[in-house]
């Protein structure tokens, strides 16, 4: 049986602050042990228990890593190292951002767009086709009540918030919603307000004459510099320098990483962090970092970066 006494000297700089660690430890230990093993491997497991232990090095809080039975504490260096293999620094970010030069290709603007921004803040009027059920509608600010009772008492937009996938049913290939498990012609599983978007569908090549869509978001809300905002803000002069030393940022949302890294990997990791729930910005924003500390991980792991 697995003794108190081998783990004394192990907790030597803990036994003040938990008495009981080393009892508690060994019984953890033999339980592990006796589960994993029979009368006759269990004493050559036994042994490399004790060889694994005099090599662990000498804990001094109650949350190393190395507190705990030999499988609890590889856990925990697993974990700690991953979480040192996955943390974001300025060095290892670097190598993914995309230079400046190349964000135009994205939608992102990068200059002054020479015109007045603000100039059409809103949509008041026109016809737009809802970017969620695909009907037409007359933007409002006032609730469509005709709608409302149209759509039996649920909001007047009626829309599945995910994507057709096939599936096997009783022998059967059928096509049913990610979001709800119903088929392709099935009634939306959620309702809500109509939306639109200013743009144009993703690859579209601009024709002469057409806006784009920096600048359609431009007449919607102003794009506005760092400087311009310190400007604006008149901060005082010993803060200005503080302000001046950042740069203006840009964000990557997960659909424009799963667009350009086909990766079956990325596919599903996109699909099991937004899909689920619904799409958000907040889950959206939680989506990318998560990938990007995933791709450092990853790299990290594979040596090809520090």
């Amino acid at each position: 049986m697995f003794s108190t006494l081998k783990l004394l000297a192990q907790y030597s700089k803990l036994i003040d602050k938990d008495p009981d660690l080393p009892a508690t430890t060994a019984l953890r230990q033999e339980m592990d042990t006796s589960s994993a093993t029979n009368k006759n491997s269990y004493t050559q497991a036994i042994h490399s228990v004790l060889i694994e232990l005099r090599e662990r090095p000498i804990p001094e809080t109650l949350d190393s890593p190395y507190v705990g039975t030999i499988k609890e504490s590889r856990e925990k260096v697993r974990q700690e190292e991953e979480l040192k293999n996955s943390a974001l620094t300025v060095a290892r970010v670097q190598g993914y951002m995309i230079p400046v030069s190349e964000l135009g290709k994205y939608g992102f603007m990068t200059s002054d767009p020479g015109e007045e921004g603000d100039t059409n803040p809103d949509a008041l009027g026109e016809e737009k086709t809802c970017d969620r059920c695909r009907e037409k509608f007359t933007v409002s600010d006032a609730v469509d009540y005709a709608a409302f009772q149209k759509q039996a008492g649920r909001g007047e937009c009626v829309y599945h918030w995910g994507k057709v996938q096939p599936a096997r049913q009783e022998g059967a290939r059928v096509w049913l919603w990610t979001c709800c498990g119903e088929a392709r012609d099935s009634e939306g599983c959620v309702d809500g307000l109509h939306v639109f978007r200013d743009g144009y569908p993703f690859g579209h090549v601009l024709e002469e004459g057409e806006v784009p869509e920096e600048v359609l978001l431009h007449r919607r809300k102003a794009f506005k510099t760092t400087y311009q905002i310190i400007s604006e803000l008149n901060v005082k002069q010993e803060k200005k320098r503080k302000f001046q030393q950042t740069h203006d940022i840009v964000a990557l949302d997960c659909e424009m990483i799963s667009k350009h890294a086909l990766s079956e990997k990325i596919g599903v990791f996109i699909q099991n962090n937004v899909l689920e729930e619904g799409h958000d910005s907040t889950a959206d924003a939680r989506a990318a970092l998560d990938l990007v500390k995933w791709k450092v991980k990853t790299d990290v792991s594979a040596g090809l970066i520090q």
